[in-house]
């Protein structure tokens, strides 16, 4: 009799779960409007030095490290830094590993629950109020029972509510991993673009200070004029404010480099006091010659797209949970217990056995329409979601177009900048030589003077636009983290393009034992525990970081990963997070040392012992362990970006200002040489010039600046 009724509530249950979940199809074309600006990798190869490699084209490499391709081993350091000891990334990963936790909690809700309640009673009057009559000579009776036994609870999904919520705490787990992704792609633009700005004030600086030399040598010979009748005391005075204006200057940029240094130091997880950067400007990095030519479509595997994606599905899946509470509950419950009414009665008289099942099915007659109002409002917050999935991805393709646009026309623009900047130094020169005959009046090379300064700070201004487009550029592309697959479950998804995703690279990094194997573990020793989790690129980070800002503590020293979470479906690893413990230390003593110099440098860290459970509780890790001994012995190599073996995609660009004889520095000697900026078709000869006439070499120029008045210039 029951049974066709409770086939027939299964059924309707079924028909209330759906069984996938799809993402709307969003038509993009397949390639950037503005991609024909530039030269494709496989059309034309970057200019190198005679004898030198070329290096990598960047639409060969991977956008996960594009950073490298800017060729500074300064920023490769502060990028693995930053990755490692940020703050904002350690908080989202350990967001991530709540969320997993509040996932296994809505997927456990869908089985039963056994309980073993314990109940001890005392009853007076044993039989309930005004039971027994008292008296002055008589003494109330009491009753004192025990029971214990086996209980059994379970929510029946007839309606799919509880697997909708786990399917719906999946997403918001996933959603979690791309959120901690973005945190990676827009944490590694911001610590090349505050690098940027940093060599750019430091040219600036340098140009500031170098101009306020010649503006000085300049003033003495104005000031000398006047002593000799030449020249007015107006000029003397207009020369004057020039040089100071110039000076005021400094102090300004200076303080914007303290800032910027005070920004990247928070973004490296340090204090203000951050180890003092090089005095290098932006000629140290090279701009690569061609831009990577990577499909539209792959833009949807952009992490922060891939979010809205997962909360999007989870919207979907929160409407099945909202409709299947508008049917009623099935709750069953089952109790076995044992009474007894002394102890000694537990094994000589028991008290009897009690059975109790209890079946529980509850329908809402009236409610004013409020559960209905929860499927109003699921609904159009996922209507809502897929109104922020498209504009989140068009966002995304403008901003990739903007950047592309940035980086081509300001390309333009430098080339024409530098041409106006070489004028406004030639006229410069020039109107000090007239100025000297007496060709011209001192108006006419004051502002030759201004012209040339100021032409040749928008030439700085316009270097470090175009880079940070370029960062802007690689950003946008989801340039900094590696790409994922398609999300979980059944359904229409975005493929985004094929990427293949492996964790071999990461496994290959010597001097990181992914298995333990490689540790000798006999025996009692310590470790040294560093502060946060960390996922397999983080950990890979953190070992470059320690090797480069401690080379002398990290000898012999080797990591140990351990596994603690892992987010992974259908063979496909999205997630995983470790504490990282840095062995072996013979002592405690030893252990604390190594870790109060980690403190020093606000790396922060704790002494643990062999067999604390902070270092043995941890997960199988699967993917280390299937990984063969050549993917975890053969990394895959880095070129270093000091060695003239790799080579630069450019040569630097450079503009010297004048200066005086008394002021030649001597390791400014050498040429300078100048980088082709759009296309390498034009590319400006070097001279030497003497304040008074030109030289065909650097010799020349150094025998005419030995006579007083000839500085030697750059040209």
């Amino acid at each position: 009799m029951f049974i066709p009724i409770i086939l027939s509530i299964l059924m309707v249950g079924c028909a209330i779960k759906r069984d996938h979940y799809d993402v709307p199809p969003v038509h993009l074309p397949a390639q950037y409007q503005q991609s024909a600006l530039f030269p494709k990798a496989e059309g034309k190869a970057l200019p190198v030095e005679e004898g030198n490699t070329p290096t990598k084209q960047p639409a060969e490499a991977e956008l996960d490290e594009w950073w490298r391709s800017l060729g500074s081993a300064e920023l490769n350091a502060l990028v693995d830094q930053a990755l490692a000891n940020n703050t904002d990334l350690r908080v989202t990963m350990l967001r991530l590993a709540q969320l997993q936790a509040r996932s296994d909690q809505a997927e456990a809700g869908q089985y039963p629950v056994v309980t073993a309640p314990l109940e001890v009673h005392y009853d007076a009057p044993p039989n309930g109020v005004n039971s027994a009559q008292i008296s002055s000579n008589t003494q109330a009776k009491h009753r004192e029972y025990y029971q214990a036994g086996l209980r059994g609870d379970w929510r029946v999904d007839l309606w799919g509510e509880l697997s909708s919520m786990a399917e719906s705490a999946e997403m918001q787990l996933w959603r979690a991993t791309f959120e901690n992704d973005d945190a990676h792609r827009t944490l590694v633009a911001k610590v090349v673009s505050q690098y940027i700005e940093y060599l750019s004030l430091n040219d600036r600086i340098r140009v500031a200070h170098e101009t306020e030399t010649a503006l000085r040598s300049m003033l003495q010979a104005v000031s000398s004029r006047v002593e000799a009748g030449d020249a007015t005391v107006i000029d003397l005075e207009q020369q004057r404010s020039a040089d100071f204006a110039v000076l005021a200057t400094i102090p300004g940029l200076e303080l914007q480099r303290e800032m910027a240094m005070h920004v990247l130091a928070q973004l490296l997880g340090e204090g203000p006091n951050m180890q003092a950067l090089s005095d290098k400007g932006i000629d140290s990095l090279s701009f690569p010659g061609v831009l990577p030519d990577i499909p539209v479509s792959l833009l949807l595997r952009r992490p922060d797209i891939r979010a809205v994606e997962a909360r999007l599905l989870a919207a979907d899946a929160d409407i099945d949970v909202a409709r299947a509470r508008l049917f009623p509950p099935l709750n069953l419950s089952y109790q076995a217990s044992v009474g007894l009414l002394t102890y000694a009665q537990l094994f000589f008289a028991p008290y009897g056995v009690i059975y109790n099942a209890i079946g529980n099915l509850t329908t809402t007659i009236f409610d004013h329409g409020k559960r209905t109002q929860d499927v109003a409002f699921a609904r159009s917050l996922h209507e809502e979601l897929v109104e922020t999935y498209l504009h989140t991805i068009y966002a995304a393709v403008r901003e990739t177009e903007d950047a592309i646009s940035n980086t081509y026309m300001n390309g333009k623009r430098l080339e024409a900048q530098k041409v106006a900047t070489e004028a406004a130094l030639h006229a410069w020169s020039a109107s000090q030589e007239s100025y000297e005959v007496g060709g011209i009046d001192f108006l006419t090379l004051l502002d030759t003077e201004r012209t040339y300064h100021r032409t040749l700070d928008e030439y700085l201004h316009i270097r470090q636009e175009r880079f940070n487009g370029l960062v802007s550029l690689y950003s946008a592309l989801g340039g900094g983290v590696p790409q994922g697959g398609v999300l979980p479950g059944e359904g229409v998804r975005p493929q985004g393009g094929s990427v293949k995703v492996s964790a071999a690279s990461s496994l290959a990094t010597p001097g990181i034992d992914w298995t333990g194997r490689e540790i000798d573990t006999d025996g009692e020793f310590w470790l040294v525990e560093l502060a946060g989790l960390q996922d397999r690129s983080g950990v890979t980070h953190a070992w470059r970081d320690l090797h480069q800002r401690f080379p002398s503590l990290m000898v012999n020293r080797i990591a140990l990963p351990r596994l603690q979470g892992k987010v992974a479906k259908a063979q496909q690893e999205r997630a995983t997070w470790y504490r990282v413990f840095i062995g072996r230390f013979s002592s405690q003593e030893e252990a604390s040392t190594f870790c109060g110099q980690l403190n020093a440098k606000q790396v922060r860290c704790a002494v643990v012992a062999s067999d604390a459970d902070e270092f043995n509780e941890f997960m199988e890790d699967e993917v280390a362990n299937k990984a063969t001994p050549a993917e975890k012995s053969t990394p895959d190599p880095i070129p270093n970006p000091l060695d003239k073996s790799s080579g630069k995609a450019e040569k630097a660009e450079s503009l010297v200002l004048p200066t005086p004889a008394s002021g030649v520095d001597s390791k400014k000697d050498d040429a300078e040489t100048v980088r082709s900026n759009a296309d390498a078709k034009s590319e400006l000869s070097l001279g030497y010039a003497v304040q008074n006439h030109t030289t065909p070499d650097q010799n020349s120029a150094k025998s005419s600046a030995a006579q007083p008045g000839h500085p030697v210039n750059h040209l």
